[in-house]
């Protein structure tokens, strides 16, 4: 069995930093947090505030506030992770491919496992 810590490093090594990729139904997002569909995700405030200061964010660039980091693993612990009730597999690798699939397509993913 896994702990979400080392079900969130997994992912996030696929999932990046910063990107705002033209045509990207998501929009700007960042670590997999997508602005389009999270609009209220409280991480943007950081984000509006370091493009205020710093100017615009190259692509797969990490922004080094803690807290930031915090509210990504707080979203994506609320969001997946408990949603998807992850913790109640007892195999580790079984927990991270429904966890992967869970954050790259939603309840689809869930689904998809199931199938």
């Amino acid at each position: 069995m896994k702990t979400f810590d080392e079900l969130f490093d997994g992912v996030i090594k696929h999932e990046g930093y910063y990107a705002n990729v033209e045509g990207d139904r998501g929009g700007e997002t960042y670590m997999g947090v997508a602005r389009n569909l999270h609009p209220d995700w409280e991480g943007w405030q950081y984000i509006d505030a370091y493009k205020e200061t710093y100017g615009e964010i190259p692509w797969n660039f990490k922004i080094d506030v803690p807290r930031l980091t915090q509210l990504v693993k707080e979203f994506y612990k609320q969001t997946f992770y408990k949603r998807f009730k992850i913790d109640e597999i007892s195999n580790g690798s079984i927990q991270q491919i429904v966890f992967d699939w869970c954050v790259n397509s939603g309840v689809w993913g869930a689904r998809g496992v199931q199938r």
